[in-house]
């Protein structure tokens, strides 16, 4: 959740001059629950707006901030009912369409996104981060020229915000176009020297245009920093970021982002490793990735190739087993542990990993039967 803290919930520091001597009035409730909000209690900021709510009814500025609030807790439901109220209050209340479609763009309602950024700015509100949060909604449709058009327009209007660099340098990536990229993540760079997630952008546009060098040490960097927590970053989804192994490759083997960006950083440096065969090196990062970010089935996958491509398939074997444990619906990880099974002579055991693979993903049935006679020949000749 850090990332929404681009939802600029502004009337944190608004507030409203209270002249009324009644102490339990809409506004001093409304005042209290700012206060309490500032202060990190959620629930009791939700209290008070509730009783500011209470005492009156068409209070939109209220049902907003109570909105911001909900979304803090993580109750998106209740956040959109409270952004919806206020809007049909006032139609004309700007913040209210920003952070709905903030919201919208989390939930996939794309175009009522979009819709909701259009009405923002249409009211005055020409800020870099709704341009930043309509690219964010377009880059999800599949617009990516409507995507790199707005975080340009973004740029324009805040030509030191990170966040617009960091959006359409990884768009860029996602477009194949590393060189523009990189130009991005040297301006993040240059605006903060701090920020990991330019280092981190950099070293996956030096990877792809063929400077290893420059991109582990960009990645040594980034493992180094933590991220500037508002904004949004628009990498590939998970479907779009794997990377598998040859088709009658022993494993398969995949890349994704995972959120902390040391982990990232670990992830990625030892993918490059991975990449130039230096198992060691890329097991050590893997491990790194693993003491960041526990849950990290990918971290587990990867170390188990690594782990199998120097013979320890035992080792390989219990990292599969945690990846299963975490993503207990991925196909490709039965069929890689089947694999190093197979190569120990575990056929039984072996056997019920790749039924379960083909179970998961029938379509995976003729590269895994080319994957199974290459293991065999492999298990034939070591005896």
């Amino acid at each position: 959740m850090r990332a929404m803290s681009l939802l600029l919930f502004l009337l944190l520091f608004l507030g409203f001059a209270s002249g009324a001597q009644n102490p339990e009035s809409a506004v001093d409730y409304y005042n209290s629950g700012i206060t309490k909000l500032r202060k990190g209690d959620t629930a009791g900021a939700i209290a008070e707006f509730d009783k500011a709510i209470a005492n009156r009814r068409d209070f939109a500025e209220a049902y907003l901030t109570r909105g911001s609030a909900q979304f803090f807790k993580g109750d998106v439901k209740s956040a959109l009912n409270d952004f919806n109220q206020a809007i049909e209050i006032n139609p004309n209340l700007a913040d209210a369409y920003f952070q709905r479609g903030i919201v919208n763009v989390i939930v996939g309602e794309l175009d009522q996104a979009i819709a909701d950024f259009d009405r923002n700015i249409a009211l005055g509100h020409r800020t870099a981060a709704a341009y930043n949060g309509r690219g964010s909604a377009k880059k999800k449709k599949g617009d990516i020229e409507g995507a790199i058009t707005d975080y340009a327009v973004a740029i324009s209007l805040d030509p030191r915000g990170v966040t617009s660099f960091l959006n359409r340098g990884f768009l860029q990536l996602q477009k194949g176009d590393p060189e523009a990229a990189l130009a991005d993540f040297n301006s993040v760079v240059e605006v903060n020297s701090k920020e990991a997630m330019g280092y981190l952008g950099r070293a996956q546009a030096r990877k792809a245009m063929g400077d290893f060098d420059g991109s582990r040490l960009d990645y040594k960097k980034a493992a180094t920093l933590q991220p500037t927590p508002n904004f949004i970053i628009n990498q590939a989804e998970a479907s779009d970021a794997r990377r598998e192994a040859d088709q009658v490759s022993t494993v398969d083997r995949i890349t994704l982002t995972p959120t902390s960006s040391s982990a990232m950083a670990y992830l990625q440096r030892g993918d490059l490793s991975l990449d130039e065969g230096d198992l060691k090196s890329a097991i050590s990062d893997y491990s790194k990735t693993i003491e960041e970010n526990k849950e990290n089935f990918i971290a587990y996958s990867n170390r188990a190739y690594a782990l199998q491509q120097l013979g320890n398939l035992e080792a390989a074997i219990s990292d599969y087993t945690v990846a299963i444990s975490l993503k207990p619906g991925t196909a490709f990880l039965y069929g890689n542990r089947g694999i190093a099974l197979l190569l120990l002579a575990k056929d039984e055991e072996a056997q019920k990993d790749f039924e379960r693979c083909l179970k998961l993903d029938p379509s995976r049935k003729s590269s895994l039967e080319q994957r199974i006679e290459k293991a065999k020949q492999d298990r034939a000749g070591k005896q």
